[in-house]
């Protein structure tokens, strides 16, 4: 079996984070976090969980997006595994997905540089999410929401980030972009994990400007509903401690309105652009 470190970089991630960590705990051998200087329970909360895999450091200085990328660097010079998985605390994996990625990294990840994964792009609630046609991410044959989220260090010696956030990427000993390689050798798995970018993640809208490219992130869109047999987290249904908002509440009457007068200018404008 392969070592698997995930890493994951935080701020402000209060409603999601606690579930991000839980639906991979379980499949990972060390969990590096570092909190840039959440000013909500992000922190609190992760400490919540119990599990010596967890290593938390902070971070406290002013935070730009040089430093930001500089920051995954150094979690990644301080994994230890075969494999890296890079989370986000907005990111909480399916049961199904996180056994495809784990299973295909045991069994078949010799043959890849890296692992391509869909996700469901979350709209005002868990049981909305924006349609596959907005997915705009191009990797070797692949389009839509993809990302890259399961890296092999062992194919990739001298694997490092560069360019500042939001535009970081991984690039390999000759500085050429994993995702630009030739021949690629990737594999695209078919689970998507539930990506909760586009919905309230902080303890409070305030908080949102305290961290990078937050504020205009979060998005009135009708979406999609998800099909009524779609099989959510498990760790949506663990008990949790007080302090850890609950997945469940459904969108309000202001988002619905505010998402049904803007979707049709935003499905507009999809279409002449994508």
């Amino acid at each position: 079996m392969k070592k698997i470190s995930a890493h994951m970089v935080v701020k402000n991630e209060q409603h999601w984070v606690w579930f991000a960590i839980q639906s991979l705990i379980n499949h990972v051998d060390e969990f590096l976090i570092l909190d840039t200087g959440s000013s909500d329970a992000t922190l609190s909360i992760i400490k919540t969980i119990s599990d010596p895999k967890i290593s938390i450091d902070t971070y406290s200085g002013g935070l730009t997006p040089a430093i930001l990328t500089d920051l995954r660097q150094k979690l990644l010079e301080r994994s230890t595994g075969d494999w890296i998985l890079i989370v986000d605390g907005d990111e909480i994996w399916t049961d199904s997905g996180a056994r495809e990625l784990i299973d295909t990294i045991n069994f078949a990840g010799d043959n890849y540089d890296f692992l391509v994964t869909p996700c469901k792009n979350l709209l005002g609630d868990i049981f909305h999410c924006q349609s596959e046609s907005a997915g705009r991410y191009h990797i070797g044959p692949y389009r839509g929401h993809l990302t890259i989220r399961a890296v092999n260090l062992n194919r990739l010696p001298g694997l490092h980030f560069s360019n500042d956030y939001p535009l970081e990427g991984l690039h390999d000993a000759d500085h050429v972009l994993i995702q630009s390689r030739h021949p690629l050798k990737t594999r695209l798995m078919t689970h998507p994990y539930l990506h909760a970018t586009f919905l309230h993640r902080a303890g409070h809208p305030r908080l949102n400007p305290q961290t990078l490219s937050r504020s205009a992130k979060f998005k009135y869109e009708l979406g999609n509903r998800l099909p009524a047999d779609f099989s959510y987290p498990s760790c949506f249904y663990f008990p949790r401690p007080r302090i850890v908002p609950s997945p469940w509440p459904r969108r309000n009457l202001w988002f619905t309105l505010n998402a049904a007068w803007q979707t049709p200018f935003k499905l507009i404008k999809r279409r002449i652009f994508n």
